[in-house]
């Protein structure tokens, strides 16, 4: 392990100059093989050819590769790589790459038209095409195509996806974003998918997530409201027009005296300047006042098709009929199923056989009071 950190490192201080240099014209040359730069069939002379077929059995240095390109360790390149280029450790290109680069840790090139696999790390100013590592993603220019990084995936300019398990961040973003944790964008025209989304201004799209915000063209509106499931609540709408998160607390007290949370989703679409559809999808848990004497579960989906009325540019009233299923436990040892959410009867009922719960379909309707 000490003699590879040796010839990585002296391969990093040897090619520096080389690799940050001028790129320039090249001649043509079919093979060449070294064992570590200079020591090869081409001496201090390879880094005046372009090969068509490149073996290193440590670590090389060439003017550039039109075939391929094999590293035992890392391969060094002051001009452009076309083809497939394969480090056991990393590559570096100072050119441009047309292709496939891969290496076990890491490689790096100044644009890419093709693919970057690594164990660990990729890195290109502009990509056209796929970035694959095994924790993170870097194009800091544009890119266009897809990038799927284990941890984090950065660029300036998104065309396509990123994909990660953590984190995604571009300046510009017409595609899609989906992580793990958290996206990030300036500017969004596409989606974001995510348990938290960030995007400081949305043209034309939508952020699906946990929280979602920003600082233009983000929707978020209170209400509150009047139903006969939750007798008074009060609700958060975050997002956007196009798809936006409902935050929701409440209490019933006209049957069993309740506390309700509520988390869902909805659209509004304006039918005019006054007037606008506004179906919505939540889902409402229902707890006693005695928190630590819980021996009962309801929990409910609603499906709300809402008319709003806009009195101005702050103030509106919205009027939702809707229909929704109960799911209601007894627990296994109580005769009652589950809690009385709504003084309005359910409409149906079905306890499956060997079951501990019991399910119900019924009719609501609430009326709202928003603000922005």
């Amino acid at each position: 392990m000490k003699t590879i950190k040796l010839f990585i490192v002296a391969g990093m201080i040897l090619f520096s100059n080389n690799f940050y240099g001028q790129l320039e014209e090249h001649k043509n040359f079919p093979t060449q093989f070294s064992f570590v730069y200079p020591l090869g069939t081409s001496w201090v002379q390879s880094t005046d050819y372009q090969f068509n077929f490149s073996l290193n059995a440590l670590a090389g240095n060439t003017g550039g590769v039109m075939g391929c390109e094999i590293g035992g360790l890392m391969n060094m390149n002051e001009g452009n790589v076309t083809g497939l280029q394969v480090g056991g450790i990393y590559n570096m290109t100072n050119g441009n790459v047309t292709g496939l680069q891969t290496g076990g840790i890491l490689s790096l090139s100044k644009n890419i038209k093709g693919a970057q696999i690594n164990g660990i790390f990729s890195k290109s100013a502009n990509v056209i095409g796929f970035q694959l590592s095994g924790i993170a993603n870097l194009a800091n220019g544009n890119f266009t195509g897809m990038q799927l990084g284990g941890i984090s995936n950065l660029a300036d300019s998104v065309t396509g996806m990123q994909l990660s398990g953590i984190f995604n961040n571009a300046s510009t973003v017409k595609g899609v974003q989906i992580s793990g944790i958290l996206n990030h964008t300036k500017s969004l025209k596409g989606v974001q998918i995510g348990l938290i989304n960030i995007a400081d201004s949305v043209e034309n799209g939508a952020a699906i997530g946990l929280i979602s915000f920003g600082l233009k063209n983000f929707y978020n509106e209170w209400e509150i409201s009047f139903a006969d499931y939750m007798n008074v609540g009060v609700s958060y709408r975050l997002g956007t027009k196009q798809f936006y998160n409902i935050y929701s607390v409440g209490y019933n007290f006209l049957k069993d005296n309740l506390w309700i949370a509520g988390f869902g989703f909805g659209h509004i679409h304006n039918l005019s300047d006054k007037f606008a559809f506004r179906p919505e999808v939540v889902c409402y848990g229902y707890f006693p006042n005695n928190w630590y004497d819980i021996v009962r579960d309801t929990y409910a989906a609603h499906i709300k098709l809402g008319v709003v009325y806009r009195i101005s540019e702050h103030v509106a009233l919205s009027l939702a009929p809707e229909i929704y299923g109960s799911l209601k436990s007894n627990r296994g040892f109580l005769d009652t199923y589950g809690y009385e959410q709504s003084p309005v009867h359910s409409f149906t009922q079905y306890k499956p056989l060997y079951s501990n719960s019991l399910l119900e379909m019924g009719l609501g309707l609430s009326f709202g009071i928003n603000i922005k």
